[in-house]
């Protein structure tokens, strides 16, 4: 077969909610936790982490944050980057470990560590090149950086604020935490779902029905979904680092205690009361080995938004939305092949995350942890390039001379897009309309339309063959070829408003603020 073929180029995207919070107010709060309360260093910190979580606010959560076709992309990450290194002092650098690129470019230029567009899908290998004047500068940088890390690396108040958010997933509608690392999770988590979001505001707004989508906005949609990707698969690992349960630390030294008090009651020799209290110690750290791999409920881990399987879905729905784009360059780049893997690929990369979604929440319970609508979607996506990679396989079997098959393969796209359409109303939502469902069903049916008219044409002048039941076909391959791979996220730096702030000798790590020193978070409707 010769000539263009009709492009395929338009795209649906799903949108998750954002998690909303209740804001500490760290000018109070904080100071709260020191030992000397006028103490002008923590009073400037308060005030830098209380001003960079305003900013989260103003970025995420208000009128301004509603107007994407006017959102400054490089502040709101800006913001992202800032609140994040001041949560870093207080998270600890046994669990916040800051990139080694995120310093490079910080040395190198002004530009932020979230803001660079990386077109190419490999690094050249120039890129990480510098003179020899750069790298003693960003030997020194980062030779500086590490020592403040190391010197503020304590997570001594880590789990000494309060902290409470929604959940996007599951049956409990928020939670509320002691730990940091649910503040910083829970921030690059609205993160990776902003770029989803946004993404989707994009294609939804520049995409032609005629011409597809602008280079300039592909690559930019595409860096972005890739970033997502890094982002999830980033807090995939942290989530590690969760507490197993809310308080599990303080459970710990509390049964310690109780043997002690025992023990003094029963015992009155030192030294057997001391080899005691070890063998006690070392039954206490053998429970919690033991319970180590239980959640327990009301725990961190045991927020939905944050388990493994919903992290690992989103970075699939992340990967697999920047896979759809390749589909769109390749057909504009008039080409059969990759297409039908790319549409493979794609296909798979959707199901992967739907069966794990089901088979973790079993289908009954998928409506009751708010995960149907997504489940849904994956599978709405399944069957739309699982037609549309049939459709480019007639092509292929058409140029190998198989006429009567290819015919048949057409067919059953043809189908297989049919019962598309029927999963289109079981997706639609606050977020996602069906007429944004619609918009590449209606792109791909005239496509395959065309598609079929012209292999029955060529049949009828070239190959003269017996078209097969769609049953007889050959299946489509069960590989295809992956072009999307994750960007990592770069950590940033520890903010440098920490580099004067001893955590052990300014703070006092006994001093916990309570649930009233937080207003509960609102759950909207």
């Amino acid at each position: 077969m010769e000539g263009t073929l009709p492009v395929f180029d338009n795209y649906c995207f799903y949108i998750h909610r954002l998690k909303m919070r209740s804001k500490l107010n760290y000018k109070t709060k904080l100071v709260d936790l020191c030992k000397e309360t006028s103490n002008p260093f923590i009073v400037s910190l308060a005030k830098d982490i209380s001003d960079a979580s305003d900013n989260i606010d103003n970025f995420f959560f208000s009128t301004k944050a509603r107007d994407l076709a006017n959102i400054d992309t490089a502040e709101l990450l800006k913001s992202v980057e800032t609140y994040s290194s001041l949560l870093g002092g207080l998270i600890g650098s046994k669990v916040y470990k800051p990139t080694e690129i995120a310093a490079a470019t910080a040395a190198t230029t002004a530009v932020s560590n979230f803001e660079k567009l990386q077109l190419s899908e490999q690094p050249k290998d120039n890129d990480q090149e510098y003179d020899s004047e750069e790298g003693d500068k960003l030997e020194k940088f980062n030779d500086e950086k590490i020592k403040n890390n190391n010197n503020k690396g304590s997570d001594a108040i880590r789990k000494n604020l309060r902290f409470s958010w929604t959940t996007v997933f599951g049956s409990d509608r928020s939670i509320t935490s002691s730990d940091t690392l649910v503040e910083y999770m829970s921030i690059l988590f609205n993160l990776g779902v902003w770029y989803l979001g946004y993404s989707e505001y994009i294609v939804s707004n520049r995409c032609s029905t005629t011409e597809g989508l602008p280079e300039e906005d592909r690559q930019k949609i595409y860096d972005f979904l890739l970033k997502s990707a890094g982002i999830f698969d980033y807090l995939c690992k942290l989530r590690l680092n969760l507490s197993s349960s809310s308080s599990s630390s303080t459970k710990k030294e509390e049964k310690k205690e109780e043997k002690k008090e025992e023990k003094k009651e029963e015992k009155t020799e030192g030294d057997e009361e001391n080899n005691n209290d070890n063998n006690d110690d070392g039954d206490i750290e053998k429970e919690d080995d033991d319970n180590a791999g239980k959640i327990s409920k009301g725990s961190d881990k045991s927020s939905t938004d944050f388990n493994d399987v919903i992290l690992r879905a989103l970075y699939l729905q992340s990967i697999g939305q920047a896979q759809e784009l390749t589909i769109g360059r390749a057909y504009k780049k008039n080409t059969i092949q990759p297409i039908v893997k790319l549409a493979v690929d794609t296909a798979n990369i959707y199901k992967e995350a739907m069966d794990m979604l089901i088979s973790h929440f079993t289908e009954e319970k998928l409506a009751e942890n708010r995960v149907e609508k997504f489940v849904n979607f994956l599978q709405y996506k399944v069957s739309l390039y699982q037609s549309l990679a049939l459709n480019q396989q007639a092509f292929q079997q058409n140029a190998t001379h198989k006429y009567g098959e290819s015919i048949a393969t057409c067919k059953k796209a043809q189908h297989q897009l049919k019962q598309t359409l029927f999963l289109i109303r079981p997706c639609v939502s606050i977020t996602l309309t069906q007429q944004s469902l619609q918009k590449p069903t209606q792109q791909l049916q005239p496509i395959i339309d065309a598609t079929l008219a012209r292999l029955e044409r060529e049949n009828v002048l070239i190959g003269y063959e017996v078209v097969p039941p769609i049953d007889d076909i050959s299946e489509l391959p069960s590989e295809g070829t992956r072009l999307a791979k994750l960007r990592p996220f770069n950590i940033p730096q520890v903010h440098q408003s920490w580099s004067t702030i001893d955590i052990p000798s300014t703070f006092n790590k006994d001093k916990k603020l309570q649930e009233s020193d937080l207003v509960s978070v609102t759950i909207s409707k």
